[in-house]
This record gives C-alpha cells, structure tokens and sequence, in this order.
C-alpha cells in the first residue's frame, strides 16, 4: 500500500503493523490495543475507497508462494513448485499448501490428488523454501522461520500444536506413520450417538460437503466469533460462510471489530468439541453448534468415522547453513504399510444371549 494525499507513510506503516492483531500467533503480545484506532479506521476506508478489504489487502500482503518455494521435488522427480502448490486461508493467514482439499472450493480438484506409493525419502516431497526475512516489515512470528502443517488433507488447515517452526538455515526431515479408521457401513443403521462418529456425508457442514470433525469445529468457532462480534476473521472468510451469513456488508472482521475480538479473545480459545448431545444445543440434527457453560463454549462435532491419522517424526538439523534466507523440509512415509482399524457394529454371543434372557424375563 503506498501512502497517498490522505495518508502520510507513518501512518501507513503504522496500519501494515496493526494487522497483526487479526492473526493469532504463537509468540507476540497483542492482548491489548497498542494501536490509534481512529488512525486505522481512516485509513482502512482509505483503502476501502481503493477497491480493497481487509481479506484482499492480507492476501496481497501475503508471501507469494512463488518467491518462497525455490525447488520442488516430488518422488525423486523435480518440478514446479506453482503445479501442485496453492495458496490457501488458514488460521494463521494465507500460506501454501500441498494435497490440499479442506474446503467445498479446493474438493472439485480433489481426483487430482497425489500418491506417493512408497515410502523413505525419495518417495516423498522435498522443498526448498527462501523465508525472505527482509520482505517482512511487520513480522507476525519473532524469528526467522516458516510454520509448517502437517494433516488431512480434507482437513481445514488450522496451524497448532500439529505445526514445526523451520527456522532459516535449517533442515527439517518429517517422516510419518498413518492410521486409517474406516466406518464399516453396518454403523450407518445406528444413531449417530449410539456409535459416535458421522460419515463423510453427514455433518451439515457449509464450508465442505466432506465431513471432517476439525474443520466442523473450525466452523463451529467462526459462527461463535460471528455471534459475538458480528464478523468472522478473514481467514475463516470463506465463501460458502459468507453467503451463508448474508448480512447485506461484508462480515470480515477489521479494525472497527478489533474491540471486541480482544475483549472476547479468551473466550474464543475457550471453544471445546465434545462428541456428547447433552453439552450442546444444535439447530438441526447434524449442525454444530455451540452451547456456553461458565464460559466455555462447546462445539458438538463427532469424530469421523472414515478418517486418517499421521504420526509424525521430526528430525530437524539447525545451523546447516550460514548468511542464509533459506531452509529444507523434507516429508516422507516412514513405511511401506500402515495399520488398518475397522469401527463395525460387533455384538457378542454372550451379549445376546445376555439382551435375550432380559427381554424374555421382562415378558414374564
């Protein structure tokens, strides 16, 4: 953003700097406003005026992924980084992404996905990414590095305590082992309270025609956020939310609901799933919702029946280079083979017999 005639470039710089706080991080204090709101509000319908809100600014403000992924190598093959990574909104603002499919606009690609169909480091992705630190005027994070995700890709892309730092410099080996739960289709004739989990087609979700139960509770946080404040951070802004919401403006959160986004900030990481009915009201019989107990908020999501998890192993070797901008992850399957568990509805002898003589006793 250049400054023009209604904006002096302290002041520009001082709005690039209070972006900062409609991003969650890791390691700085925005607790409180250190900012000239009335400042920032002049200069947000400035930009306003240009044909920009807040989403668009970030996006451009964003690191272009062709600038930070240098060379891509996928299954020993090298190719261009921009063919199979894209950039997408997660919670920690707009960032890269590979395999990705979290969200209904990414899952028409969804045939397109990639397979490794093997295992160790030459069957895996490789990339070397340049963190360009001086490109960084207003840096969300204190030190130089890049936060890397890694999950399921019908997952929306939440950054949190599945996420490594890779500090520049460094070589990151990410190796993974994977869990399949698969939901045998016997379960689909109980209640879903009774086996506890939804299928993919279930769930009622806006964002996704996929069931995933974190992107549920993504979901859930956002129509909370809205509830309160009357908006929904940009990352969360998607589009299935934003027709949803229809409230005539656009509902992404800015400066004017930076108030209270802060003020309600420890309630909003106070939201918890629970797989029990009981905890949360719902609108329907499968939307989440919410439900306020003490201040805490839970978010009824049941976990996925058909589901995959990776268990990560990390192997990161710092100071690998010097007077560098520059660092590489490596990501690869640990084995050839992953373990299998089946959800199917199992009913014992002895449990039937058991059901059988009660039901024939209360006959009696």
């Amino acid at each position: 953003m250049q400054p023009n005639k209604e904006t002096s470039e302290d002041d520009a710089l001082e709005f690039l700097s209070g972006l900062s706080y409609l991003i969650p991080c890791v390691d700085c204090n925005n607790e409180e406003i250190n900012i000239d709101i009335r400042k920032q509000l002049e200069i947000e319908n400035v930009i306003e005026r240009m044909g920009y809100n807040i989403d668009k600014l970030m996006l451009e403000l964003a690191h272009p992924c062709a600038n930070m992924l240098k060379n891509c190598i996928w299954r020993s093959e090298e190719k261009p980084c921009s063919s199979f990574f894209k950039t997408v909104k997660t919670t920690m603002g707009y960032c890269c992404a590979f395999n990705y499919f979290g969200t209904e606009e990414y899952q028409k690609y969804y045939d397109k996905a990639l397979f490794s169909g093997g295992f160790g480091v030459n069957s895996g992705l490789q990339v070397l990414i340049d963190v360009e630190p001086d490109q960084y005027t207003f840096p969300v994070n204190t030190t130089p590095a890049v936060t890397v995700l890694i999950n399921h890709g019908l997952q929306f892309a939440e950054l949190g305590s599945q996420s490594y730092f890779v500090p520049v410099g460094s070589t990151m080996a990410v190796s993974v082992d994977v869990n399949v739960f698969r939901g045998s289709g016997d379960l689909k004739y109980l209640k879903d309270v009774t086996r506890s989990c939804w299928f993919r087609n279930e769930g009622n979700l806006k964002w996704t025609k996929i069931y995933n139960h974190l992107t549920c509770f993504n979901e859930c946080k956002a129509d909370y956020i809205f509830e309160i404040c009357n908006c929904v951070p940009f990352y969360y802004a998607l589009r299935a939310m934003i027709v949803y919401i229809t409230i005539g403006d656009e509902p992404i959160c800015s400066f004017k609901d930076l108030s209270c986004l802060i003020y309600n900030r420890s309630v909003f990481n106070n939201v918890l799933l629970t797989s029990n009915k009981e905890e949360s009201s719902y609108r329907d019989k499968f939307s989440p919702a919410t439900q306020s107990i003490a201040e805490t908020r839970f978010c009824y999501c049941l976990p996925s029946c058909d589901d995959i998890q990776y268990i990560r192993h990390k192997d990161i070797k710092v100071n690998m280079k010097q007077n560098t901008t520059a660092c590489d992850l490596f990501v690869y399957f640990n084995n050839v083979s992953g373990i299998l568990r089946l959800r199917t509805v199992h009913v014992t002898w002895d449990t039937l017999l058991g059901k059988l003589i009660a039901s024939l006793v209360s006959a009696v």
